[in-house]
């Protein structure tokens, strides 16, 4: 059985920008998150259909489609929580430390990219990993899933499982707030 900190590593794997290796494991990885996970499994039939059926071109166009360049779907959670203002730059701030302290490099997405914050949860304690699936993960997928107006495309269901993980994994006994809460100046 693959620990629930192993799975966020994995769902992060399928929401960062599909090439190479990524697009020849994606089978797998689905593979691992549905025998994990039974119940997202019909979520993330459509994206496993999808890559079996096309190229990974095609693959990596949809996905760009569908995050890119659209501020609906946008995989910065802190967009979706702060807009553009004061409070996001404070969030992105706290994102970068948490990396740095999980031992994450960041790669060319902004530290609030969807895929850091699910590596940050999958090396975090307990308290951390509920504030943030709970106070940031979860609210900002609300919003990303709201923005979908086609429920067929591929990802829809990769947003909606990921949610609905996150709502029913056993987070710890932290308060979310705890992560929104002013911290001193590091």
């Amino acid at each position: 059985m693959i620990a629930t900190t192993e799975l966020y590593t994995v769902w992060a794997s399928l929401l960062h920008y599909p090439k190479g290796d990524d697009c020849k494991l994606l089978p797998e990885r689905i593979q691992t998150l549905k025998d994990a996970i039974p119940m997202v499994a019909a979520d993330l039939q459509p994206l496993l259909d999808y890559a079996a059926s096309h190229s990974e071109s095609e693959l990596e166009e949809v996905f760009t489609r569908t995050f890119d360049g659209n501020a609906e779907r946008a995989l910065e959670l802190g967009w979706h929580l702060h807009g553009e203002n004061y409070a996001r730059g404070v969030f992105m701030v706290r994102m970068r430390k948490l990396l740095r302290d999980a031992g994450i490099e960041e790669t060319t997405e902004l530290p609030d990219h969807i895929s850091h914050v699910l590596y940050i949860l999958g090396r975090s304690e307990p308290k951390v990993i509920h504030a943030l699936a709970t106070g940031v993960v979860s609210p900002a997928l609300a919003k990303i899933k709201e923005g979908f107006s086609n429920q067929e495309n591929p990802y829809f269901g990769v947003i909606t499982g990921l949610k609905r993980f996150i709502d029913h994994a056993d987070l710890g006994l932290s308060s979310p707030a705890a992560f929104n809460e002013e911290q001193p100046n590091d």
